[in-house]
């Protein structure tokens, strides 16, 4: 009998050392021929138990295989229907859908032709219904998975590339594996992990299937494109399976102790009796990572993706890795490999989510913010402790997830007190002290990180005291405190003003010739589904732009020759002139406006704006940044002018300033 298969009750066969069988297949190796002869009489089920009792590593040959084979026939009967009583199967149907796949070439290239018919009787056992009484069985289960899936993992490992992707693209195996992927055992996946190096067969072969033609299967299926009449039941299975297996990875426990060595001298592979999960690092990170990589294929789909998005997943996935990189894991070479592996897998889950908020910003939000409660930001941390700049690739995704933990918090200052709360719970109220990352390297990317949630945490109790008046000639910016926003044009809703007065005035000065383009471009970002640009959201990046402005300029002073860029680890004095040429405004925009773009506008009232801030920025004490921030997929930039209420020579107060003027452009 092959090798991963889960034998019936009278079967003795030992697993040969490292799962090999010797490539020597010469007949005369002990087998008693005259059983092989007997065996392959139809329907002689019990010569063909005593054939395989008589296996051993050593008398193993093809002929057993044939013996075997031949009793391999279509299945007489149709799938059962769910909680349809079929009899018991013989064992002779038993032995046939058992007889799967070895590592041997010869093995498969026997196994082929009637591969159809095996994967057919795989499949029927899956929808199998287990008797009430399987003591008589060694406890056997008839729709367990992990063994056919084991043995299906072996084959392809050892076939060709070509006979591999004939394999996995076959619709029976596709059928099978994501039927295998979608059944529970009282309500939880099949998982099984044990031995060194051991990958979860079902997850394993799954994550195959998805990784090529044969994915497209699956989504047929699940999305009810075929006739296949459970689509709709494998759909929501297969998403909560996802979930569940990421939280079998957060529940396994550690290997160790007598019940390791007691599971390593009688494997589990072998007998009737479940394992339980004892896995090490190493074993968790990989599972994870598979785990991770069905999920992404998942995500190729809009409305499966939607469907992930919308399950706990990101969260439990991000709490199974902070598990076993904080809880079940050491510094050191030991643990080294998979603590890499961890922290490269949750930089990747992080991406997928924040990509995700091209097609739904708010719900990309939402799980982003769960993601960041739930222990990504530890894992972070303790990457950052751990990882030098050395290993190029571990550093990188360290990078990454910093990054957008910055960009989230710049671009939605309001997730900012919730990661201030999670900062201090794991760093103490002065989370901002870097000490703890002295001779890393990540010193100054963890200052900026720091400063940005601390921006946005006095964003929001700041944002209703910030005007956001688009007419250049507003009065009410000598005014303390500021007046608050009183119209939006109704034309195009793009441009506000401190009230009516205002916004008549900008109307003849240079909105009339804008309004018609402006709105065009709302109608087609609103139509497309694409970002919708609330005034809400506006006033959140404009108070976050100018504190910090005003808080370099609290630093460094002012130079009212240049423009202050601010990025995400870099904050650059332009001179104006250049300023004016990197963003192509050197030359005046002319022309008839209503054959102007809506761009060619926005460019012209950045002219005029920066031609203001040059004629009169140190007379009356200005400062003019820029700012960008990442909304979804698209990009907003910010031009702040903004005017210390302290007068000239005065230093600048990050919370003291009046926001003179200001331009927001939406970007591709």
């Amino acid at each position: 009998m092959p090798p991963g298969i889960k034998m019936p009750p009278g079967f003795k066969f030992k697993l040969p050392p490292n799962n090999q069988f010797p490539l020597d297949m010469r007949r005369g190796c002990g087998v008693n021929e005259e059983s092989i002869r007997r065996a392959r009489k139809p329907n002689n089920l019990p010569a063909l138990i005593t054939l395989t009792g008589e296996l051993t590593p050593e008398n193993f040959v093809l002929d057993v295989v044939d013996a075997v084979l031949l009793h391999v026939h279509p299945i007489p009967f149709k799938r059962p229907k769910k909680g349809e009583d079929y009899p018991l199967l013989t064992g002779t149907h038993q032995i046939s859908a058992w007889c799967a796949p070895h590592t041997i070439s010869g093995m498969i290239a026997k196994i082929l032709p009637k591969l159809d018919m095996i994967m057919d009787w795989l499949l029927y056992l899956t929808y199998y219904p287990n008797p009430v009484d399987t003591s008589k069985l060694g406890g056997f289960q008839f729709n367990d998975p992990i063994k056919p899936c084991f043995s299906i993992v072996h084959m392809a490992c050892n076939a060709s590339l070509e006979i591999r992707k004939q394999m996995f693209s076959t619709p029976k195996i596709v059928d099978f594996t994501l039927r295998a992927w979608t059944l529970q055992n009282k309500g939880v996946p099949y998982v099984l992990l044990t031995g060194p190096n051991a990958r979860c067969p079902v997850s394993t072969l799954f994550s195959f299937i998805m990784a090529g033609e044969g994915r497209f299967r699956v989504y047929d299926v699940l999305l009810c494109r075929t006739k296949e009449p459970d689509g709709k039941a494998l759909r929501s299975l297969a998403i909560e399976n996802l979930v569940k297996r990421a939280d079998e990875a957060r529940r396994m426990e550690l290997r160790g102790g007598e019940v390791e060595q007691m599971y390593n001298e009688r494997p589990a592979l072998h007998s009737g009796m479940q394992p339980p999960k004892f896995v090490d690092p190493g074993i968790a990170s990989a599972f994870l990572e598979t785990v991770l990589s069905i999920a992404a294929s998942f995500f190729m789909d809009e409305n499966l993706s939607r469907l992930i998005m919308k399950s706990d997943f990101f969260q439990i996935f991000t709490e199974a890795l902070e598990t076993w990189v904080l809880s079940k894991s050491k510094r050191g070479p030991a643990d080294r490999q998979a603590r890499f592996l961890a922290f490269r897998t949750a930089s990747r889950a992080q991406d997928m989510v924040e990509e995700y908020g091209a097609i739904d910003r708010r719900l990309s939000i939402a799980v982003h913010r769960k993601m960041l409660s739930s222990g990504l930001i530890p894992v972070m941390i303790e990457g950052m402790q751990t990882i030098r700049r050395e290993d190029k690739e571990t550093t990188l995704a360290l990078s990454q997830m910093m990054d957008r933990t910055k960009r989230l918090v710049e671009g939605y200052p309001k997730v900012a007190p919730e990661v201030d709360n999670v900062l201090k719970r794991h760093r103490g109220a002065r989370y901002r002290d870097h000490h703890f990352l002295s001779g890393t390297g990540w010193e100054a990317s963890w200052i900026f990180l720091c400063r940005s949630v601390e921006t946005g945490c006095g964003v929001e109790d700041g944002i209703w005291d910030t005007t956001a008046c688009d007419n250049l000639g507003c009065p009410t910016r000598h005014v303390s405190p500021p007046t608050p926003i009183g119209k939006v044009c109704a034309g195009c809703h793009t441009m506000s003003y401190c009230g009516e007065e205002c916004q008549k005035a900008d109307w003849k000065a240079q909105h009339r010739e804008e309004c018609r383009q402006a709105r065009e471009a709302y109608d087609k970002r609103k139509v497309s589904g694409n970002l919708h640009y609330t005034q809400t959201l506006r006033r959140r990046h404009l108070e976050f732009a100018c504190r910090s402005a005003a808080y370099t300029y609290s630093i460094s002073g002012t130079n009212h020759k240049s423009v202050l860029r601010i990025d995400l680890y870099e904050r650059r004095s332009i001179p104006i002139d250049e300023y004016l040429k990197v963003h192509g405004l050197s030359e005046q925009v002319e022309g008839d406006p209503s054959e102007l773009t809506w761009d060619q506008l926005q460019d012209r009232r950045i002219q005029r704006l920066v031609k203001y801030y040059a004629e009169h920025g140190e007379k009356e004490n200005l400062a003019l940044a820029e700012m960008q921030f990442r909304c979804g997929d698209h990009t907003v930039f910010t031009l702040v002018l903004i005017q210390n209420p302290f007068g000239n020579g005065e230093p600048w107060v990050e919370t003291e300033f009046w926001l003179y003027q200001c331009i927001t452009r939406i970007l591709g």
